[in-house]
């Protein structure tokens, strides 16, 4: 498990290194302890300070393919995005 730990720690930094992400949520089966190897996906939610534009997308599709030729091959990272005019009110 902590490799798997590992490789979400190195992803946050890169993440929260690009400016404009806040945060890295982990959320899912890794979070409540039920995560397991080779089966689980990696439930992921990274907070952004504004809209995910087309540059921004771009970023993110290429880190998210190095994620996937990379260290953890074979992880399910999978990848959805998904924004909101703000915070709720």
């Amino acid at each position: 498990m902590g490799h798997i730990l590992s490789a979400v720690t190195d992803l946050a930094d890169r993440l929260v290194g690009l400016g404009w992400v806040a945060d890295l949520l982990v959320v899912g089966s890794l979070a409540t302890g039920d995560y397991v190897p080779g089966v689980s996906d990696l439930d992921l939610v990274a907070l952004t300070d504004g809209p995910v534009g087309q540059v921004r997308q771009e970023v993110l599709t290429g880190l998210h393919r190095e994620l996937d030729d990379g260290t953890p091959r074979g992880w399910n990272w999978g990848a959805w995005m998904s924004t909101c005019g703000g915070w709720p009110t």
